[in-house]
C-alpha cells in the first residue's frame, strides 16, 4: 500500500505490460455456467445427493417437491440456485453432521 494505492508493487510492474485502463478499472464479478454444469457433468452428483429414496430416509426435505424442482430445472422452468442450494446443503450435511 503506497500513496493510496493497494498492491503498489504489483501494479507498478503491471503498468509495463498491461494497459492502464485495465489495471485501474473497477472490479467486475463474473458468472459461472452453473446450470450447464448441473445439467451436464454434475448431473450424477445431483441425482446422488437429491434422489427421492435418500431424501425420504433423511426426512429433512419433501422428496416430491425436490424431485419436482429438479424436473422443473431440467426443463428450464426454475432458476439453478434452488437446486444448487439443496445440493450444497446435502453435501455439507454429509460431510459435517
Amino acid at each position: 500500500y503506497k500513496n493510496g494505492m493497494s498492491k503498489y508493487i504489483l501494479r507498478k510492474i503491471l503498468y509495463k505490460y498491461v494497459p492502464r485502463e485495465l489495471i485501474e478499472r473497477p472490479k467486475q464479478g463474473f458468472n459461472v455456467p452453473l446450470g450447464e454444469w448441473l445439467k451436464g457433468g454434475l448431473y450424477p452428483l445431483v441425482m446422488n445427493y437429491l434422489n427421492e429414496d435418500k431424501l425420504k430416509r433423511e426426512g429433512i426435505f419433501n422428496p416430491g417437491v425436490v424431485s419436482s424442482s429438479i424436473k422443473d430445472f431440467m426443463n428450464g422452468s426454475i432458476n439453478v440456485n434452488k437446486i444448487w442450494f439443496l445440493l450444497m446443503f446435502e453435501m455439507w450435511k454429509e460431510k459435517w453432521l
